[in-house]
């Protein structure tokens, strides 16, 4: 494949020619034999122990060849070149929901000008397991131990939902990740958002790109080294009409990118696209239906008791002690009632206690 390397580690790339990606075209042989889940892989699995602080941009430090700026700069030198950029980033508010691909509802597909092959195979498969040995097959054979795939779905007037496929990344991280929304401080995201092109990145490309090494920024790089995400291939795809927005992301253990050839990124587009065309759709429909369904139910017992408690002037921590519960639960509830309602302060949940006849 053929690619025009740039000095901010983004790269312009051109579609790959047929034999870089003959083993995805044609699923089937690629995966033939017994070892086809096993053993495909030969990156390093040791935790790489970054010393974060060495790797934070400084002015007497050698840059690190294709990732040498900070993200501001490679923002800004990017809607310089290319006017405006093509999609917004996640506004405040904005929470990532987990999605197990077993609560997605899978129609027959029509063949369709443009679909890839290997798209019609997974849409074919006989259930979740077969499409995840599929799947994850393929992404041994390119390399790669990790995948998410989340879906941006904007709404009028309230913070974009952002669904996120959970059953191809370790559970643990997805929830740190979600939970601790790491994914404010993740410097992958606006770097693929304001330029539309795919990130070839490593830790410490990630690291270097930091000109001061914050504690969120160090948690994020921490518990992706933690959980073997060390480098890896991140861009985006439209989703559709108006700001909607996919973001496909495939992580390796090996602690460098040098790995990634021109070759294995061609491979990786193209399964990204590939699955685009297959979960996009019920994504989607999954994520509206939920909207809707979660705007006509009732809150939930919990719910009305923590929104209760803080109507009556309690924090976080005096609300857990009330409810024998913990700070953090506290918190993921009442981010659930300001996403459903659009709220931004105390005040707005207060009033809509009173609304509810809550107080």
């Amino acid at each position: 494949m053929a690619a025009a390397h740039r000095s901010d580690g983004l790269q312009a790339v051109r579609f790959p020619r047929a034999e870089d990606v003959a083993l995805l075209m044609d699923m089937r042989t690629a995966l033939k034999g017994a070892d086809a889940q096993s053993g495909v892989s030969t990156c390093a699995s040791a935790s790489v122990q970054l010393d974060l602080d060495a790797l934070s941009a400084k002015a007497d430090t050698a840059p690190l060849p294709g990732h040498a700026d900070s993200l501001a700069a490679r923002t800004a030198a990017d809607d310089a070149a290319n006017g405006d950029r093509f999609f917004v980033p996640l506004p405040p508010g904005t929470d990532v929901v987990p999605v197990d691909e077993h609560a997605l509802l899978f129609e027959p597909a029509p063949a369709q000008p443009g679909r890839l092959r290997l798209a019609a195979e997974l849409q074919a498969a006989r259930g979740v397991a077969e499409r995840a040995r599929i799947v994850s097959g393929l992404m041994g054979l390119m390399g790669f131990s990790s995948l998410t795939y989340a879906l941006t779905e904007p709404h009028e007037n309230a913070p974009p939902t952002v669904a996120m496929l959970k059953n191809y990344v370790a559970p643990r991280f997805l929830q740190r990740y979600c939970d601790e929304r790491l994914f404010t401080v993740d410097p992958r995201l606006p770097a693929v958002f304001a330029t539309g092109m795919p990130l070839v990145w490593d830790l410490a490309s990630l690291a270097r790109g930091q000109a001061r090494m914050e504690p969120a920024m160090r948690t994020l790089l921490q518990t992706m080294d933690e959980h073997g995400l060390r480098s890896g291939v991140m861009f985006s795809l439209g989703a559709g009409k108006g700001m909607s927005q996919a973001i496909v992301s495939l992580s390796s253990p090996h602690a460098g990118r040098e790995w990634i050839s021109d070759s294995v990124l061609g491979q990786s587009i193209l399964f990204g696209m590939a699955l685009h065309q297959v979960w996009r759709a019920p994504l989607q429909t999954f994520t509206r239906n939920t909207r809707v369904s979660g705007e006509e139910a009732p809150l939930t017992v919990m719910q009305s008791r923590v929104l209760t408690c803080l109507a009556a002037g309690m924090s976080d921590k005096e609300i857990a002690i009330k409810l024998h519960t913990t700070a953090h639960n506290v918190d993921y509830h009442l981010r659930l009632i300001r996403r459903r309602y659009g709220a931004t302060n105390r005040a707005q949940l207060a009033y809509i206690a009173g609304r509810l006849s809550l107080i």
